[in-house]
């Protein structure tokens, strides 16, 4: 009967990190399940244009609209780039960040899934831009976050540039003072950035400046001239517009990523630490991400952060939840980070068993339950990557219930007692494409080639049994 308020009141938006089994036993059901949209790829058009134009005008906040922290995401809200109301899903703000300040995809993708595998819903795929309202009715126990992006430490954090830390009791309200400091130049916010760290060792006993925060602090400081300068004059500090865009204002000729945040670092290195003993005590972490390796940041936070909020995630939480951790991952191309199985694969939850290799071809074989070998429970998927290709046949002995497919043939298996045997052809013919999600019926699979180009959330050759 305790859970009844709680299953109640949940908010769609409302963070499930940190529930206990019975609570998100309870509380699921009653939300919308909602598979992961496609991950928004590059704009097709990334000049300079206008923002604030007819499609995007200004409207004054509602009773029950939400924002939070980041003054960038509120000024999209205010101007229609995002729901209104400050409620979106991943892909909604991947999209409205790129549009509205040109941000570089991969730093919309990788600051996205970051905040979203934290302080969003998995099952609903949705996030809250700010902080918790009364819409979201009791709070639920603790330690689940239902702060959405407000919740300390992840996104929003100590030493902010424009708000006051944690301990102080206001960590989400706009401080005119702070903000009044600055005349906005790079060489101002790598000396203001290393200020307020210093400020926060003084005065927080509690100051905790590890990762991910730690690069989440150097970022912002970049955003106000790369991102909230206008396009047409480059660097030019425009940041002080808050929620609402000036009437003329363009956005950044190029994409722009926080591509200035290590230069900040290097202006005055501090290490990520923290107060470890009240104020002036600041300590560094040495089991932090930092600078020199930011493949860590990746690695702690899949294994050690998402693993503890989620220690044992089932059914359509756990899918999601497999599915935004590879989004993450793919927002790391470039960095040659490792993606292993105790990481990515969420310490043996992606797939409930480990697929067999057959032999040392460049197939993998994922055989029937009922023969003692390893297969793929139903609720799991595979997804087709831009990076590899799909063998010209794959022979399913198991109906599938359908393909996420859209496109001139869309493949439909038998739903039949009997086997539903399909070729399914990749390059822009009738089959699959890339981001294509299928999911895998109930029953034993049976025999199923693939060359090893086809990745079943990214297997590797070292994948073992």
């Amino acid at each position: 009967l305790t859970s009844l308020p709680l299953t109640a009141a949940f908010p769609s938006y409302g963070s499930l990190a940190g529930l206990s089994e019975r609570e998100l036993a309870s509380i699921i059901p009653s939300l919308k399940e909602t598979l992961p949209g496609k991950v928004p790829g590059p704009l097709k058009f990334n000049g300079t244009k206008l923002i604030n134009d007819a499609a995007h005008p200004w409207k004054p906040l509602r009773p029950g609209d939400i924002r939070g922290p980041c003054p960038g995401l509120n000024t999209l809200a205010s101007h229609g780039y995002l729901p209104r109301d400050g409620v979106a899903t991943p892909a909604q703000i991947i999209n409205a960040v790129q549009e509205g300040f040109n941000m570089e995809s991969q730093t919309a993708r990788f600051t996205t899934y970051a905040a979203f595998l934290v302080d969003g819903n998995l099952v609903t795929d949705l996030v809250s831009i700010g902080e918790k309202t009364r819409k979201t009715g009791p709070d639920p126990p603790k330690p689940a976050i239902v702060g959405g992006l407000n919740t300390h430490a992840v996104f929003e954090g100590d030493a902010s540039l424009t708000r006051a830390d944690i301990f102080f009791g206001d960590n989400h309200s706009f401080n005119q003072t702070l903000w009044d400091q600055m005349g906005y130049t790079k060489t101002v916010a790598a000396e203001l950035r290393f200020a307020r760290i210093q400020e926060s060792i003084a005065t927080n006993p509690q100051f905790d400046f590890t990762a991910p925060r730690y690069f989440t602090a150097y970022a912002e400081a970049t955003f106000p001239y790369v991102f909230f300068g206008d396009g047409r004059v480059p660097l030019k500090p425009d940041g002080t517009f808050g929620q609402q865009v000036p009437e003329d204002y363009h956005r950044p000729a190029t994409p722009s990523g926080p591509s200035g945040a290590s230069a900040l670092f290097e202006a005055h290195p501090v290490q990520p630490g923290k107060n470890a003993n009240g104020i002036n005590s600041y300590t560094p972490d040495p089991d932090s991400a930092d600078f020199s390796n930011f493949c860590l940041l990746y690695t702690s936070f899949a294994s050690t952060i998402v693993q503890g909020l989620y220690p044992n995630p089932k059914g359509v939480l756990r899918r999601n939840l497999i599915i935004n951790l590879q989004n993450l991952f793919d927002a790391m191309e470039g960095r040659d980070c490792e993606q292993d199985d105790e990481t990515v694969l969420h310490k043996g939850i992606a797939l409930g068993a480990s697929l067999r290799q057959a032999g040392r071809a460049s197939r993998w074989s994922c055989l029937s339950p009922r023969a003692g070998r390893s297969w793929i429970p139903s609720s799991e998927y595979l997804q087709i990557s831009p990076r590899y290709s799909l063998a010209p046949q794959v022979l399913w002995s198991s109906p599938l219930s359908r393909v996420n497919y859209r496109g001139p043939q869309r493949y439909r298996s038998s739903e039949s007692n009997g086997s539903a045997i399909g070729s399914l052809r990749f390059g822009g013919q009738a089959g699959l494409r890339v981001g294509t999600y299928i999911p895998f019926a109930e029953a034993a699979i049976g025999t199923m080639s693939l060359r090893k180009e086809i990745q079943a959330f990214r297997l590797s050759d070292d994948l073992g049994e």
